[in-house]
Formats: structure tokens, sequence, C-alpha cells
């Protein structure tokens, strides 16, 4: 690549940040990304230092920074049909994005990444002019020969900061195609599936022998778990299960004595045409009234004397005959016990 080539691609990229710097990003819309998707807190830094809400639809242009919080996600698409994921926690800066449909040999996309991660899908920019398509870190500058890669950069921790979570350094992991990591101390070529990095030290880049744990994390952030709180009392209405209600204690000075339940004080009776037990409800007896027997429907086979509820005088009973029951009778009636002989003196 001659010097003129270079220098051509390098005033089209400062004059596309100074346009930037001056028109609003609405008329830059068409030629430069908008957001597909932008979830939790994502914010847009402009060239001009002016802060504005990412939100669907909202278009970004050269020189704009996309900021995302813990709980953030932004999805953009390029207008070169490139798409580009950028993870929570990250800070993302659009540099320079030129491209004027097919046959462009000149397209430019330009991206720095200050901390954080994304995940790239190349669209026309990297197929008409390879060497066009950057991310750029504070270690090492990203190129692509390929269409999916990931991109982390983990900064140095400050003091008195959080730990990082990983050694801190710039690292490359190529999902399909090729990339390439170039440094001052040298180049290296990624294959697909493998993992590039460069740490913040100078140092030539390295392919690590196995995956980073942080790279094992979910590109979209997991909703905070809900507090625990007592399920909700169905109602009689509701379906789904039988209804809860709650016990109210009771106060004994607040309960009916006429609506307190006694015990019977007489057994339930079957009675001899009922084919299956019923239940009988007890009767109250007044205090008054004395228990009432009721006479078989056949002949007594009691030998004791029994008292009918009609009689009102005692009657006289032979020993020799079995006692009769006079439902009928209305005088009175005297028992005479049997004469025995007297012991002897």
């Amino acid at each position: 690549m001659t010097l003129t080539v270079q220098l051509t691609r390098l005033a089209v990229a400062m004059a596309a940040i100074a346009i930037a710097a001056f028109v609003p990003g609405n008329a830059l819309a068409q030629s430069a990304a908008s957001f597909i998707v932008a979830i939790g807190s994502v914010q847009v830094v402009d060239a001009g230092g002016r802060t504005r809400a990412g939100e669907r639809g909202g278009p970004l242009a050269p020189g704009d920074r996309v900021i995302t919080g813990a709980n953030g996600l932004a999805q953009i698409r390029f207008s070169d049909g490139a798409m580009l994921s950028v993870r929570a926690n990250s800070d993302l800066k659009i540099e320079a994005h030129s491209f004027f449909g097919p046959g462009d040999t000149l397209a430019t996309t330009v991206l720095q990444l200050l901390k954080g991660g994304l995940r790239a899908i190349t669209g026309a920019v990297a197929r008409q002019n390879r060497s066009g398509y950057r991310v750029v870190t504070p270690t090492a500058t990203i190129g692509v020969r390929g269409t999916d890669f990931e991109a982390f950069y983990i900064p140095a921790p400050i003091p008195g900061g959080l730990a990082p979570p990983d050694e801190p350094g710039t690292y490359l992991r190529v999902s399909r195609g090729i990339a390439f990591l170039q440094t001052p101390q040298g180049n290296l070529d990624v294959q697909s599936t493998q993992i590039g990095f460069v740490p913040v030290a100078a140092a030539p880049p390295r392919l690590l022998p196995q995956t980073p744990r942080f790279m094992l994390q979910p590109s979209r952030p997991a909703p905070a778990p809900a507090p625990r709180s007592q399920p909700p009392q169905r109602s009689q209405g509701e379906s789904g299960g039988p209804t809860v209600r709650q016990l109210q204690p009771v106060n004994p000075q607040q309960i009916d004595p006429s609506r307190t339940l006694t015990s019977p004080t007489t057994a339930p009776t079957l009675s001899p045409s009922l084919t299956s037990p019923t239940t009988i409800s007890p009767t109250p007896i007044a205090p008054s009234t004395s228990p009432t027997l009721t006479a078989p429907a056949t002949s007594p086979t009691t030998t004791s004397p029994t008292l009918s509820p009609g009689i009102t005088s005692p009657s006289t009973i032979s020993p020799s005959t079995s006692p009769t029951l006079s439902p009928g009778m209305t005088g009175p009636s005297t028992v005479v016990p049997p004469k025995t002989a007297p012991p002897p003196r």
C-alpha cells in the first residue's frame, strides 16, 4: 500500500469527523449507523460532548461514543450492513465510517474500543476494502479477513478500584474467518475458534490455550432476581387450587350461649324399617319428664316389672303370671311383692 493511498484514506476519515461535529446526527444516519436495540443503561456522547439516551432507531454518526452501564446492551447496524453488539460496561467510539455503495474501494470503518467488549459481523466495507475495517484498542489494532469476531479490552486497574476480571489487555476471539492482532512488537493471525491476547505491557501478541472465564458469560446481562415475597392468596373465584383462608382467633366472650352445642342425653336408635343406618338428631328432654320406654310390637319377653308412663298409682301383679303393659290403663295399680316364709328363729 502506497503512502498516497494511506494519506487519502486518513483525509476521508478526518473529513467525516469534522462534518459530524457540525451536522446533526439525523443528517448522517444513512451513512453511519443506527440502534437496533438499546436495553438498560445506554448513553450516546456526540463529538461536541452532548449526551443523549440511546434508543431503538436512534441515529449514530462518526465521532459518537456508545457507553453502556452494568445492565446495558446495544445492537447497532451500519449503513454497509455490518452488525455490532456492545456488551455491558463498555465504551465504544465510532471513529470513522464512510460507505458510498457497491464499488467503493475506499470504504472505511474504524472503531475505537476504550473499555469492555463487542461482537462484530462485518459488512460490505470489509468485503470491498479489508484494510479499511479496523478495531483499535489502547494496546493493539484488530484487522479482519473474516466476518464474525469478538473483541475485548480490560484496562489496567486503578488504585483502590475493583480487581479486573482477568489479565488487563486486548482479547480477540474469532468465530468465523480470520482476524489478526497488530502491535509494534509484532503481528499475529487468529484463526477460527482461536483466542489471541495482547497484554497492557509492551509485549508481542500470543494465543491463549483456553477461553478466559469472563468470555463464557452471556453477552446480555441477566436480570436482577426478584425479591422473595409471600405467595398471594387465591380468591374464591380464581382457578388453579383451593381457596386459602386465614383463621381468625376466637374471643370466648363473643360466643352466644344459645348456639352452643351440647352432647346428646340419649343414644340414637335405628328404626326397624330402615335398611341402612341413618343419623337421628337427639331431642332435648325437659328435666321434669321421665324417660319413656316404648312397648315392643310383639309379645313382651321382659320379666321384670316395667312402669308405663300412663300409670299414676301402684297395682298388684301376680308373681305367677307375666307382667302385662296396659297402655290404656288410667286407674291405679299396685305391685305386690311375693310372700316368703319368715326365717326360723
